[in-house]
């Protein structure tokens, strides 16, 4: 039988070992938002009828005109499985221009730790779009006025995209994301896109 010395000291370590225990950073996708990260959105399947995406802006995909992108999703993806993540089809992923998919106002250009340096714009008329992963600082500000096709960075793997470069890319309307819409015509899951963003 263990001395009540011998009891006092198995306790307290314990107590020490639980007091190590420690979630681990990352195990797939988080389930909250982090300080400093962007906000988080629900999805809806899609903005619903041509009435709709005629009303909508006049969204072109956030790449340099003439170049072709594969954009993807699974389950689990955050903030929701309408975002897209977007690799380049036919060239070099990593350091291509980032562009505005629409006209807009900046409500943030920062690092978040989840996203690492991405921007969130207004579109007007409920929507936004978000764009994650660059490699560096923005190159627009918040509260800066942004023209469709303008530079807003780089595509990178900051954040949780290290290894793995690409454009996280959302759209939301009335906070909630929607799947996105380039020249008109509705985005599907693995749609290869050729941008017609400032021809």
């Amino acid at each position: 039988m263990l001395s009540w010395k011998r009891m006092a000291l198995v306790a307290a370590a314990v107590v020490g070992a639980s007091a190590m225990v420690v979630s681990p950073a990352w195990a797939g996708e988080p389930t909250a938002v982090t300080s400093g990260d962007f906000e988080a959105v629900e999805a809806i399947e899609d903005l619903g009828d041509d009435a709709a995406i005629a009303a909508a802006p006049k969204f072109q995909a956030p790449f340099k005109c003439g170049q072709k992108w594969k954009g993807t999703t699974y389950n689990g993806h955050w903030p929701n499985t309408n975002s897209r993540d977007f690799w380049r089809s036919g060239g070099a992923t990593k350091g291509q221009p980032v562009l505005a998919a629409a006209a807009g106002k900046v409500i943030e250009a920062k690092y978040g730790s989840r996203q690492g340096w991405g921007v969130s714009m207004d579109m007007g008329g409920g929507y936004k779009t978000y764009y994650f992963h660059l490699t560096a600082k923005p190159k627009v500000k918040n509260g800066q006025k942004v023209k469709q096709g303008q530079l807003l960075g780089y595509v990178g793997d900051t954040g949780q995209a290290k290894g793995s470069p690409h454009l996280h890319y959302t759209v939301t309307k009335d906070g909630k994301g929607i799947k996105p819409v380039f020249n008109g015509k509705t985005h599907q899951p693995n749609d290869v896109i050729t941008s017609k963003n400032s021809c």
